[in-house]
């Protein structure tokens, strides 16, 4: 059984962050909030993590200045950046996915996804036919194939370069 993806959280919005976490911990995420950029650069460089979900407007550092040190940190590191109302115009032009609050689990769970075999391709050098058998056709749930490709990428498979 593959260990759950570690997802770090950075919002200062409580209720957002207790509601998605509660949501995506049901969907196998070990989930680790918090509310300023400091904290949570402080946290990752003690602890790993393999996806960042972190709000362009937090109080102390801002979204891209948190999302600068963690990548210069962790650079396997996928990131997802929300925005509250009226603010995605502002979000324009980074190279990250950008969701807008509030966030649809699904869609998050779809770019969370993507994010998670894009890294795992990477490290571990699977060529875009072996990533594909492992996403799988499309018709299974994304929680589905998250856990198979976690499992995949935590025995160290190798796919045909």
């Amino acid at each position: 059984m593959a260990s759950p993806i570690k997802l770090l959280i950075v919002d200062d919005e409580q209720r957002f962050v207790d509601t998605l976490s509660r949501r995506l911990e049901l969907r196998g995420f070990a989930v680790t909030a918090f509310e300023r950029g400091d904290d949570a650069v402080a946290h990752a460089r003690q602890s790993r993590f393999d996806l960042a979900l972190v709000d362009l407007r937090l109080p102390g550092p801002d979204g891209d200045e948190v999302v600068e040190i963690l990548q210069r940190e962790h650079p396997d590191l996928g990131v997802v950046l929300v925005t509250g109302h009226g603010a995605l115009s502002d979000a324009t032009g980074r190279p990250y996915p950008v969701l807008q609050k509030p966030v649809e689990t699904e869609e998050l769970l779809r770019t969370l996804l993507r994010l998670y075999a894009a890294a795992a391709q990477r490290r571990r050098g699977w060529s875009d036919a072996h990533l594909q058998g492992l996403l799988g056709d499309g018709t299974e749930r994304v929680r589905d194939v998250l856990r198979r490709l976690r499992e995949a990428d935590e025995a160290g498979e190798v796919g045909e370069g």
